[in-house]
């Protein structure tokens, strides 16, 4: 009897550590740490998988190649047009070619042509085409040696009516557009008039592309060299004419209007 008191006497002195409750994981929560597990365990896969991040796995888009194809058939088309010329009236570059003159000049050409020696060693002149278009005579060659042989012999067609020919370079004009109001000159007159009341501003090679006449005056569109090109852009595309000025819309640059 004495010894059960003492045992309950022990047990009611002793301080009994206690640990608080620890919240046990809800049902929710468990699922919520398994789709986590789920997530990391294939995050883990994709790196392996990729030596990477899930986003580094994605195919790298590749740089476009520049097109060396097409660089080389710009090419050959600058080269082909570098190659084609016009035949003209030797000092009057904005008279046009009718076809019976065009048909002259092409008889004459071939004349010459059958007069080269055929056992030379020398390549003949070859010309991959020509045309009469808007009253210009154009004339393709296949190479250099053709052109030059074309500069040589379009000298010595026959004239017509005392009038010679020459061979220009269609690739050195640039082409301009200009609107002269009024009475409608002859395009000859008018480049003349614009040479001599601009200074520096040397008409004598202008080429006469297109002529329109309206009842209010003329619309003119001019193959320019280069020079003339750069100066009707000091001028800002503006030049004296007769008893006013004209405005020339440049390549590159919006239309232009006149006084």
């Amino acid at each position: 009897m004495m010894a059960e008191q003492a045992k309950g006497d022990r047990a009611v002195g002793e301080t009994v550590s206690v640990t608080p409750d620890q919240p046990q994981p809800s049902s929710h929560t468990g699922e919520a740490s398994g789709a986590t597990l789920v997530a990391r365990t294939q995050t883990s896969i994709a790196k392996k998988r990729t030596g990477g991040t899930p986003d580094e796995g994605r195919p790298v888009q590749k740089k476009n190649k520049p097109d060396y194809t097409q660089v080389r058939f710009d090419y050959s088309q600058v080269a082909a047009k570098s190659l084609q010329v016009a035949v003209i009236f030797r000092g009057d570059p904005t008279r046009k070619i009718t076809e019976t003159e065009r048909q002259h000049i092409w008889r004459q050409l071939v004349q010459l042509i059958d007069m080269l020696p055929q056992n030379s060693q020398a390549p003949g002149p070859r010309f991959d085409k020509s045309g009469l278009s808007k009253g210009v005579y154009r004339i393709t060659c296949a190479d250099q040696s053709s052109l030059t042989w074309l500069r040589d012999a379009v000298p010595r067609i026959e004239a017509i009516e005392g009038h010679s020919f020459e061979v220009m370079e269609l690739s050195q004009l640039n082409n301009v557009r200009v609107w002269i109001p009024g009475e409608k000159s002859d395009p000859k007159l008018i480049l003349s008039r614009l040479s001599k009341q601009n200074q520096g501003l040397d008409t004598l090679e202008w080429r006469l592309i297109h002529r329109q006449q309206k009842e209010e005056g003329q619309f003119l569109v001019l193959g320019v060299n280069d020079a003339s090109l750069e100066k009707l852009k000091l001028m800002n595309g503006r030049a004296h004419l007769e008893l006013s000025q004209v405005y020339f819309m440049l390549p590159d640059q919006g239309q232009s209007g006149s006084s």
